[in-house]
């Protein structure tokens, strides 16, 4: 499984990912790093391997936008910036989606 320890607010936005190394323990290690300046927002997506960060209105004025992170790489898969954005979220999708699988110890080894 993958952790997120991120400094939003009145931080910078450094986001870093961690993934678990043992299943019996409570071992995890850094896998990946990114920067989500100005952040409002951030969320998990269903296939728990992507990360939404986003700058909202009213609370920025400027740089509203959305960003999808890779969470085992820390690398930006999608960026957009909209003039406006007032909310961001996933779509919600059935628990029995195949997409619904756990990260597995040698993906977290290997990132």
């Amino acid at each position: 499984s993958l952790v997120c320890l991120a400094g939003f607010g009145n931080l910078a936005g450094q986001v870093d990912f961690f993934g678990r190394v043992h299943d019996e323990k409570c071992d995890f290690v850094r896998v990946s790093s990114c920067a989500a300046n100005c952040t409002v927002n951030s969320e998990w997506a269903p296939d728990g391997r992507h990360f939404l960060t986003a700058v909202l209105a009213p609370r920025m004025r400027v740089d509203n936008g959305f960003s999808i992170w890779q969470a085992l790489t820390g690398t930006k898969v999608l960026g957009m910036d909209l003039d406006e954005l007032y909310d961001s979220q996933w779509r919600p999708e059935a628990p029995d989606s195949e997409r619904f699988t756990e990260v597995t110890t040698e993906e977290v080894l290997t990132a």
